[in-house]
């Protein structure tokens, strides 16, 4: 992707020049391919939609709602899996891998469109990546760094490692991190929701 690319056509203009993930979803039901593994990477540049609002990423990349759309049009049967900064899609009916708990609840949050979980489901996820083993913890706020250093518009890794940091006890780490979540200053995004708020008070006591 990206200029200079023979996909590009040396145009940085348009969204396809930036990323052809749309076009190569496409081909790939076009060509009706279903049984396959798909791996996307470099999510931390996709957006999110939630109840209605959309959360940019890296500019005319999709967000990730539609990027399970596209999948699901290839594959009905398509469960997706979050591995650090790559999607993994594969058939259930004939796949079976074995992911942790933190795998799935950082996938299902990121996931989250404000409807298809209820605040409660949303809550016991995030209490799951608070109480994420240390190897897993470790991880998180790794990425959470890289991130940060990419200058990663999503809020994401964020508010992961804001979990991670407040199931730790690191109240000032996370309070800093859930901060970031919530305003991100760099690219004029705010994300508010109740919950963050009060993991921002819980970090206060």
């Amino acid at each position: 992707s990206g200029y200079g690319t023979a996909f590009s056509g040396n145009n940085p203009d348009i969204p396809e020049a930036i990323t052809a993930i749309r076009e190569e979803l496409a081909a790939i039901k076009q060509a009706n391919i279903t049984d396959c593994v798909i791996l996307i990477d470099d999510i931390r540049g996709f957006g999110s939609e939630i109840s209605g609002k959309k959360y940019l990423g890296c500019w005319a990349y999709p967000t990730m709602q539609e990027v399970r759309e596209a999948l699901l049009k290839i594959n009905t049967n398509f469960e997706l899996a979050l591995l650090g900064d790559m999607l993994l899609a594969f058939d259930k009916n004939n796949y079976q891998p074995k992911f942790s708990d933190t795998v799935m609840a950082c996938t299902k949050t990121r996931l989250y469109d404000g409807y298809n979980l209820s605040d409660e489901e949303l809550i016991e996820l995030e209490q799951k990546i608070m109480q994420a083993p240390s190897d897993e913890g470790a991880y998180i706020e790794a990425l959470y760094k890289i991130m940060t250093d990419y200058q990663d518009p999503m809020f994401w890794h964020d508010l992961w490692y804001g979990l991670v940091a407040l199931g730790a006890h690191k109240h000032s780490d996370a309070h800093q991190a859930f901060s970031k979540a919530k305003v991100r200053a760099k690219h004029g995004m705010t994300y508010d929701h109740w919950r963050i708020d009060h993991y921002m008070e819980v970090c206060n006591t």
